[in-house]
């Protein structure tokens, strides 16, 4: 939302594949406020979010195509 400037709905019905394209892209083309921080030398802070495993990522993918509320 930050980068888009879409509302919660927005990103709720956009399609999956449409968000992945983004962030494909994105990898490329960085949008303007990240590469601003990295800049200027901004270091975020830790909001204590752990990285998912691989396992749990799998597990996430696979209740996402059945429709799974997550």
């Amino acid at each position: 939302m930050t980068t888009t400037g879409w509302t919660p709905h927005q990103v709720d019905i956009t399609p999956w594949p449409t968000m992945l394209e983004l962030l494909d892209y994105w990898q490329d083309w960085p949008p303007v406020h990240i590469l601003v921080a990295q800049f200027v030398g901004h270091k975020p802070r830790n909001a204590g979010i752990k990285n998912a495993s691989e396992e749990e990522l799998k597990r996430f993918l696979k209740d996402f195509k059945s429709g799974k509320r997550i």
